[in-house]
């Protein structure tokens, strides 16, 4: 950081070269195909786009400005573990006398 107050890049682009005086544009590129940005802002690269896991479908492409949603197929639903990382599971069958408290997502 340069320590002046810069303008912030536009969704869609990342800082390439930061302003060289208060309030003044910074050199800005469009993000490469596969990472995005969905916010102004002075990162120094575009975020990764999220890769659908097994199971999952692509609802919503990643563009230069939003990520990639994947979601788990109708009857299925996301489970998350590992910190980052998950599986589409079956929901589970009410037994006899058992009803839907919270449908799963």
């Amino acid at each position: 950081s340069n320590g002046l107050l810069c303008q912030l890049c536009p969704v869609g682009k990342f800082l390439i070269k930061p302003c060289e005086k208060d309030g003044g544009e910074s050199m800005c590129s469009i993000c490469p195909r596969g990472t995005f940005t969905s916010s102004a802002n002075n990162a120094t690269e575009c975020g990764e786009c999220t890769i659908c896991r097994i199971a999952q479908y692509q609802k919503s492409p990643c563009t230069g400005t939003r990520d990639r949603v994947c979601e788990c197929p109708p009857g299925l639903f996301w489970v998350r573990y590992r910190g980052h990382d998950g599986i589409c599971l079956h929901h589970t069958k009410c037994k006899e006398g058992e009803v839907v408290d919270v449908e799963g997502k």
